[in-house]
């Protein structure tokens, strides 16, 4: 394997000589990572540590083998798991964010990779996620540092699901089928588009330690809670602080010695030097982790927080933030989901654990009602609302939901129903199965990247133009990797998320990649309003002058314009013939659907 990339000079392994740094006085990154790696492998010792039986010194024959095949058989759990993971969340990479995600990792380690582009040079406050996985895009290429990424996040949600699904599942089968309808009630029932397994991406690691978090809470082990909510925050901080805040009512239940039969011995209580470790350790990540997020606008004003909140949370994540701009059959999906929840809350709020869980999901949509209010503030014109919508308010619920549903649901058709437990396998069994299959069909059924599916174009009843749309715009970016320099910017199509995946060259700007700290976020607004009105259908850009082109060119520091191919060919038939120079394809007659200008 070849781990040498072009880092520019003195650079060595794939990284810069100086190292990466956070945009944080005297914040030196590699303590930070030590600290990370550090937590890791303790993480790795106390995976299994619930299920773990205490081996004597001299143990006999049978103590060993039962101790052997009790890790076998958690090792096959999590492995079976993992396997129901993989076949919600396989598709072609780059998946929905992953593009948006791994570039942004890999340019965290090699800032020569598309140099100018302005989300690239952003802050970046998912710095846990860019430090570690970025490491595998200086290793490997983006698809399989995408690969790679994909089955460690399938296998820390696998460890974590399993850790909290011992509680209330009795064998393999109950385990994987609980995994399977989690996803599946996350997909169908979520309100603000928060999602769990899928492609790579910081939340999916984060919610993997909020499992284990719970499951440790429901062992009364507080120290490790705490320790795996601050392994969440590190990699989100929005997923870990609000999960955090969800486990009070949890906190106030384990404080009790007895109040979960079958859990660990040991007693919990305030006293004891054990939690506070743990509180400890979550203070550190929690300060390592939001370092950089508050200093990420240390040189914005207070307009221009005020104004870049108001682009975040009414334009370009309206659909996650906003409730007035969620879309109506949202509405109706989780309302089915919170029905479902009041039904089997009621049937198993006497059972401890369940009642837990309970709690933390309650503690949920007390989070998301806040949001509602908020947003309720916000359409009547309150600044202070509006700021704090940014939060993410409705995010966890739509996780929170799923997982007490998921494991109520057999209690109640056990109980309630009288089902056997296999009749209630078989239900489970189908439901997964089946939308597994169904998830499998549509990535059959257009097997395009998910990355390309949601932002290239699509034609109804039109699959084989659909598939050469895509065929051309991977060829038309891989002949720029091929044929430009690298330190170069392009204007690109609004309508695509994965140029920078593909050509491996920055882009003055696209709608996804939106910068998160104010004035990236204002300046990206601002290039969206100047390049993105133009109808890409008719004219495009070229609805310009070659002169107005170029300046913009000269504006943005860009040397090349991508645009379709329709809109140079809609100037030669309604409009001014262009005569900016065309380098792709190199054939003025070849049908391209894209084609390359020079501005220079």
């Amino acid at each position: 394997m070849n781990l040498t990339r072009e880092t520019g000079p003195g650079s060595s392994f794939g990284r810069p000589a100086d190292g990466p740094k956070l945009a944080l006085a005297n914040f030196d990154l590699n303590p930070a990572i030590a600290f990370v790696c550090v937590l890791m492998f303790m993480e790795g010792f106390v995976a299994m540590e619930t299920e773990r039986p205490t081996i004597p010194s001299a143990p006999n024959p049978s103590d060993a083998q039962r101790t052997c095949a009790g890790v076998r058989a958690t090792i096959g759990e999590v492995a079976l798991i993992f396997i129901v993971f993989a076949a919600f969340g396989w598709s072609l990479a780059p998946d929905v964010n992953e593009a948006h995600y791994l570039c942004k990792a890999k340019h965290f380690w090699d800032p020569e990779f598309c140099r100018g582009d302005l989300f690239l040079q952003s802050a970046n406050p998912h710095w846990c996620f860019f430090a570690s996985f970025g490491l595998l895009t200086q290793m490997s290429s983006l698809e399989t540092s995408a690969w790679i990424g994909r089955l460690i996040c399938w296998l820390v949600l696998a460890i974590g699901w399993r850790q909290l699904a011992c509680h209330f599942c009795s064998n393999w089968r109950e385990l994987a089928l609980t995994a399977g309808l989690f996803v599946v009630l996350n997909r169908l029932g979520h309100l603000a588009g928060e999602w769990v397994v899928g492609g790579v991406e910081s939340k999916c690691i984060a919610y993997g330690f909020v499992f284990l978090g719970l499951a440790a809470a429901l062992n009364r082990n507080l120290m490790w809670m705490w320790v795996h909510l601050g392994s969440a925050v590190l990699f989100h901080p929005l997923v870990g602080l609000w999960s955090t805040l969800a486990m009070l009512p949890v906190l106030i239940w384990c404080i009790p010695s007895a109040r979960i039969p079958g859990a660990r011995s040991e007693r919990v209580y305030l006293g004891s030097y054990k939690p506070w470790i743990g509180v400890g350790i979550f203070c550190v990540a929690t300060a390592v982790a939001l370092a950089p997020v508050f200093a990420m606008n240390a040189n914005a004003t207070a307009e221009e927080i005020r104004h870049a909140t108001s682009i975040q949370v009414l334009a370009r994540l309206s659909h996650h933030q906003y409730l007035f701009a969620f879309e109506p059959t949202r509405f109706i999906a989780f309302g089915i989901l919170l029905s479902s929840f009041i039904l089997v809350v009621g049937e198993t709020i006497r059972q401890p654990k369940h009642s837990l869980l309970a709690g933390f999901a309650l503690a949920s949509l007390s989070i998301a009602g806040a949001g509602a209010l908020l947003s309720i503030l916000t359409k009547a014109g309150s600044e202070l609302a509006l700021a704090s919508l940014r939060f993410y308010w409705f995010r966890l619920g739509d996780v929170a939901l799923p997982i007490v549903i998921t494991f109520a649901l057999s209690h109640l058709l056990r109980n309630r129903f009288k089902m056997p437990p296999g009749q209630i396998r078989v239900v489970f069994a189908v439901v997964v199965i089946g939308a597994s299959a169904i998830h499998s069909l549509n990535q059959f059924a257009d097997f395009r990247p998910g990355a390309d599916r949601q932002s290239l174009p699509r034609y109804i009843d039109q699959i084989k133009r659909t598939q050469e749309t895509h065929r051309n715009w991977v060829k038309v970016c891989r002949w720029i990797d091929q044929h430009i320099e690298r330190d170069v910017i392009f204007i690109t199509p609004r309508r695509q998320q994965t140029f920078k995946w593909y050509a491996q060259r920055g882009e003055v700007v696209c709608w996804k990649d939106a910068p998160q700290d104010a004035k990236g976020l204002i300046e990206w607004s601002k290039r969206l309003e100047i390049l993105g009105h133009f109808n890409e259908d008719e004219l495009g850009i070229f609805q310009l002058t070659d002169q107005e082109i170029k300046g913009l060119g000269h504006q943005f520091s860009a040397k090349y314009l991508l645009v379709p191919q329709r809109c140079a060919d809609h100037c030669e038939t309604v409009g001014e013939p262009t005569h900016l120079k065309m380098l792709y394809p190199v054939n003025a007659a070849t049908r391209s659907t894209y084609a390359v200008f020079a501005l220079d």
